[in-house]
Parts: C-alpha cells; structure tokens; sequence
C-alpha cells in the first residue's frame, strides 16, 4: 500500500513516501520540529504522529513513545509505524495485520518502511537512501530505488515529501518543504518536476 523514508540530516527531519492510494502526503508523513519525525501506514491511523511526537517532546524515548501511543490505538495490529528523532533515536512497529510483502531497514540516520510492495523495494530504498547528497536528493533517490524495482503492487499514484528545520519564522513555523501529489499515474515523475520549479524558486 506504502513505502515511506524517514531522514535526519543537517539539522533538518525530512520524510518521503509513496503510495497506491490517493493523497497519501496528507496522512502518512508527520513531523514535530525539532523532535522527531513519524510515519504511520498500513491501515493508517494519522493520530499516531501527533501523540509519539508529543511524547517524545516530554522527553520519550522512541520505543517507548511509540509502546504509549499503540495503547490508544484500536487496532494497532494494522499499523505499520516508524519513528526516528532528532538525536537519531528509532522505533518501528509492523502490524500483523498489516499488508503482507512489509518490513523495515533501520539505518544510521534513516528509517525505511513499506507493505504490499513488491521485492526488492526495502532493499533498494535503503541503499539509496544511504547515498551521498543533500536531505532533499536523499529522500527522493530513496523513493525513486523503491519505484524502479516495482514499487506499491497496486501501482504508484500518489507522493510526497515534507522537510522541517530553521526557518526564519522558527519556531512557529518549521516547515522548509512540503511538496505533495494527489493523484497520478506516475507520481514519482510528477514529484520531481514540482522539485525542479521549486528549487528554480530559490
């Protein structure tokens, strides 16, 4: 149904994701700046980023945040939730009763997760993702290796990416990117050009 990339780097919280549903930018990806970020898929329940988020900037851990919000949650058994902070702390929780062809690679500074993908798309998201270049380029090349080998069995249809960090309006506005597509046939594609006039913006 999802696959998703979570990165810190340079002081930013940057998330990718990519689904076969539509409008997946508007559920899955959360981010509290300067704690954490947080997706949450599967059979999505978006309150999950809120409630990890306000744990962790209590003072959380992330397997434990994540543990505490479950406990809220109705079905947590359809869940696929994966936290990654601001100090590089991690958690993930995959549901059995999530999609199957799921799973999770943790890495250093980055957290990938995906259901109803086909084979290959964790493996190639994480290489990538461990790839040289900025947060931007990372999350995107990390999306675009998913998408290559396959991506949602049901076929890619919408995508996004989020980045919060220092801005000028800091701290009540954090958000440096926040790019999204709808509804496409080829969203990853879609999601590039609006990278491109963006940056042209710069």
């Amino acid at each position: 149904m999802t696959y998703s990339v979570v990165i810190v780097q340079d002081r930013k919280i940057g998330i990718g994701v990519v689904s076969g549903s539509i409008a997946v930018g508007n559920r899955v990806p959360y981010i509290r700046y300067p704690y954490c970020g947080v997706v949450s898929q599967g059979y999505t329940n978006p309150a999950l980023g809120l409630i990890i988020a306000n744990l962790i900037e209590r003072g959380y851990k992330a397997r434990r945040a994540l543990e505490e919000a479950l406990k809220f949650d109705v079905n947590p058994g359809a869940r696929q939730v994966a936290v990654l902070t601001m100090d590089l702390d991690k958690a993930v929780h995959v549901g059995s009763k999530t999609p199957l062809n799921r799973g999770a690679f943790v890495g250093e500074d980055f957290v990938v997760v995906a259901n109803l993908v086909k084979d290959r798309v964790i493996e190639s998201m994480a290489t990538a993702a461990e790839s040289e270049g900025g947060l931007v380029t990372r999350l995107y090349k990390s999306l675009a290796a998913g998408h290559t080998v396959g991506g949602d069995l049901r076929g890619d249809k919408s995508a996004a990416i989020l980045v919060h960090g220092e801005t000028r309006f800091s701290p009540y506005y954090n958000t440096v990117l926040d790019l999204r597509v709808d509804y496409s046939n080829d969203p990853l594609r879609d999601l590039e050009k609006l990278l491109e006039v963006y940056e042209a913006y710069l």
